[in-house]
């Protein structure tokens, strides 16, 4: 099922099939939540600078990327925050929180 309904589950598979369908234009349908569900899934997993590339790549190559990748990458932004700090905590809930008010599931979560 695509895109998956948890990033939870066996996350490095979906960013290698994510990779895969990134370059192989013949796999699977849905592709345009690839950088989406990829971008997600290498926050969850702690990857911080693949994100960081992920999110530079289907920027620039787009010159308007997706509401929901950049509302993600806004998430990203809030977890490489330095520190522990309670500005940190702050934009990674509210970035979250307005991913969870303004996008359908099962990509909001």
């Amino acid at each position: 099922v695509w895109p998956p309904q948890t990033l939870t589950v066996d996350t490095e598979s979906i960013v290698n099939e994510c990779e895969l369908m990134e370059v192989l234009p013949q796999r699977g349908s849905g592709k345009q939540f690839v950088p989406i569900v990829e971008l997600a899934a290498l926050l969850y997993l702690g990857e911080y600078i693949h994100a960081r590339h992920t999110w530079r790549r289907w920027s620039q190559d787009n010159n308007n990327p997706p509401p929901l990748l950049k509302d993600w990458w806004n998430v990203g932004k809030a977890m490489m925050m330095t520190g522990s700090d309670d500005t940190a905590t702050s934009s990674l809930w509210s970035a979250l929180q307005h991913i969870q008010t303004n996008h359908p599931a099962p990509l909001n979560g």
